[in-house]
């Protein structure tokens, strides 16, 4: 299935493009027939890229080439788009890249990051610079097809009907991203559709990717190579899911079955009596459980932890009402507890799927999630989002409500997360 689409402007751009996204994993291909030829759903890769020929046409002819070319590939389960620009900006930038959003619609936005460090391209305080020196006055700028005049970006995007606005260096001076998250919010929300980044290093392009992934609005990356593979592989790589399970209804049994007879996958028991018997025999079991995911499940993209209460319900007959509440209490800090210290100690896990309102509330706590923003909702009852706060900021989250669903929910909605 093909995640994502690269549009160049000609073939050897799309092929370095290509490499690049390559080494991350991901199989490539670079088109060579016409568009009409091919279809994407037909082709067995992660990443197509198609060249548009059209770095030395007329503005006119090229914005059709593009126009054309993005809305024949255009596809639902497509995750990624990509505008492969020349890496000193010849050609006709402003119009390609207004043909793609002309395409793909209103709710994308292009993310223009020029750098290629490892070639010397450096993006500074919004000019283009080779190897230290500022664009115009390279031997770049003396092509005769393609002449430069100017090191500053958004000179290039001069008469493009979209609004164009700017990210600093100093916007994201630090290394959490959230400065820079902030700044882009701040664009977005004032309807700005083309936004141009300093970058001056491989771990500039980095936090700009990890940023833009985290947040809701899809962009398309515009630049020569290296940011398109860096967010590529932010969007598109397999997700290891963490699922925290406690709820003893029938639903959700039926749904946890479902789900161990059809997924592979590392799914623990938690031995729930012994969060009922103390500190001691509560941590021994959270310790037991989180050892057994860190091991054995490493190998897994998805891990689960699940209250053994779906299989063998805890005898509650001996137990006082007020002792049943501060039993039942600690299952869901117990699951709390397995869930965040597992995601600190393995960040390879980027998602997390909840069930029951009172675990999601505690796996928030642990968290330290202040909020989740909500995207979509996968199943009736059934929430998609991305925390936010703290220090798991970013990181994916679907919560379902205990009773509800069939006993596919459990199943959809981890294919969905990954």
């Amino acid at each position: 299935m093909v995640k994502g689409l690269v549009i160049a402007d000609d073939v050897t751009g799309a092929n370095a493009t290509g490499v690049l996204i390559k080494k991350n994993g991901y199989n490539v291909y670079t088109l060579l027939c016409e568009k009409e030829e091919v279809q994407l759903e037909d082709l067995e890769c992660d990443c197509a890229i198609y060249s548009t020929d059209s770095r030395s046409i007329s503005e006119k002819e090229a914005y059709q080439r593009v126009y054309d070319t993005v809305t024949h590939f255009k596809h639902n389960d497509i995750r990624f788009y990509a505008k492969r620009i020349d890496s000193t900006l010849r050609g006709n930038l402003a119009v390609e890249v207004e043909a793609t959003l002309d395409s793909l619609g209103d709710e994308y936005i292009a993310l223009v990051v020029p750098a290629f460090p490892s070639a010397g391209r450096t993006v500074e305080k919004g000019s283009l610079f080779v190897n230290g020196i500022a664009l115009e006055h390279t031997e770049v700028a003396k092509d005769p097809k393609n002449p430069i005049n100017t090191s500053r970006v958004d000179n290039f995007f001069i008469g493009t009907k979209y609004k164009v606005g700017s990210i600093y260096r100093e916007d994201y001076i630090e290394q959490d991203g959230s400065k820079l998250k902030d700044k882009l919010e701040i664009l977005i929300k004032d309807n700005t559709r083309i936004i141009l980044c300093d970058a001056s290093t491989n771990e500039h392009i980095e936090l700009i990717a990890q940023t833009a992934s985290q947040l809701s609005s899809k962009f398309v990356a515009v630049d020569p190579g290296v940011f398109s593979a860096t967010l590529f592989d932010e969007i598109c790589k397999v997700n290891r899911v963490i699922i925290g399970i406690g709820s003893v209804n029938p639903v959700t049994k039926e749904q946890v079955e479902h789900f161990i007879q059809t997924q592979e996958g590392c799914h623990v028991w938690i031995k729930t009596h012994e969060l009922w018997k103390g500190e001691t025999f509560f941590q021994a079991e959270v310790n037991r459980v989180v050892d057994i995911i860190l091991t054995e499940g490493k190998k897994h993209k998805i891990c689960s932890v699940l209250g053994d209460g779906l299989i063998s319900r805890i005898d509650l007959k001996n137990y006082s009402n007020e002792e049943m509440e501060i039993g039942f209490k600690n299952i869901n800090q117990g699951i709390a507890q397995i869930v965040s210290r597992i995601l600190k100690k393995d960040t390879t896990f980027k998602s997390v799927y909840t069930s029951g309102g009172d675990i999601t509330v505690e796996v928030a706590q642990s968290l330290g999630i202040i909020g989740i923003e909500l995207i979509d909702q996968v199943a009736p009852l059934t929430a998609y989002g991305i925390a936010r706060g703290g220090n798991f900021d970013g990181i994916r989250i679907i919560t379902k409500g205990g009773m509800v669903g069939d006993k596919f929910t459990l199943v959809n909605a981890i294919k969905y997360l990954m």
